[in-house]
């Protein structure tokens, strides 16, 4: 089963990705599919009623991290 979903560019410093926009049911309903394609490299904003409110990615390993 493919995943189709709307796309948003996203501009990070000089970067811009593409993450598919994907609804707060769509994640509850195929939750093991979804996670399965971002452990493979996808990105998602997921929205509630239309209105972005989270960034699911995967973890980008070896990076520092800074904690004040």
């Amino acid at each position: 089963m493919s995943l189709d979903y709307e796309e948003a560019a996203v501009a990070d410093c000089a970067t811009v990705s593409y993450m598919r926009v994907i609804a707060q049911r769509e994640l509850r309903n195929r939750n093991a599919e979804i996670i399965n394609a971002v452990s493979r490299g996808d990105s998602f904003i997921v929205t509630r009623n239309g209105e972005p409110v989270a960034e699911l990615r995967p973890i980008v390993h070896g990076r520092n991290r800074v904690v004040p």
